[in-house]
């Protein structure tokens, strides 16, 4: 069963006929966390995306994610075959024979390690552990360049003076 959760468009008619298609129309947000939780597995065929918070969504609840391979944060959070897929250049035989392979597998394996790799690393206290250490770290870096600056004054006066 293929869940469409999107405004009625020029598609929906391609399909409404096919029964294994579900129109569901724009969805609250609630609505649509409930019927992304009671899926396999969701297509992002985004040609843009700095921040995928669906792809988040998805992997937080162990959805399996089909992703276009745009150049976002996707490729960072997808490690494709282990806990989700990208499929180059929004290529939909891609998409279909992936689709056709997840149907004929077990997908629990690919399913746990998507919502492993969100407690890993997308939990709200990974995010913020994450930015502690980064700070850290420029930090660091901003007080060694600060350390050479001096330095390198300290010896240039130093110089000048001896030159006197």
């Amino acid at each position: 069963e293929f869940h469409w959760c999107l405004p009625a468009g020029k598609y929906e008619k391609y399909f409404e006929s096919d029964r294994r298609f579900v129109f569901h129309g724009a969805l609250s947000r609630e609505s649509f966390l409930q019927t992304l939780g009671n899926s396999d597995c969701i297509l992002i065929p985004t040609r843009m995306d700095t921040g995928p918070l669906l792809l988040v969504e998805a992997l937080a609840q162990g959805v399996i994610p089909l992703c276009n391979d745009v150049k976002s944060a996707i490729p960072d959070l997808i490690k494709s075959g282990k806990n989700g897929f990208i499929v180059k250049k929004n290529r939909v035989r891609e998409y279909l024979r992936i689709i056709e392979d997840l149907s004929k597998k077990n997908i629990v394996s690919i399913s746990d390690l998507a919502k492993e790799s969100y407690q890993k690393t997308l939990t709200p206290e990974c995010q913020v552990l994450y930015h502690k250490v980064s700070y850290v770290r420029i930090l660091n870096k901003v007080i060694n360049a600060f350390e050479i600056v001096m330095t390198d004054r300290l010896y240039k006066n130093c110089f000048k003076y001896l030159l006197k």
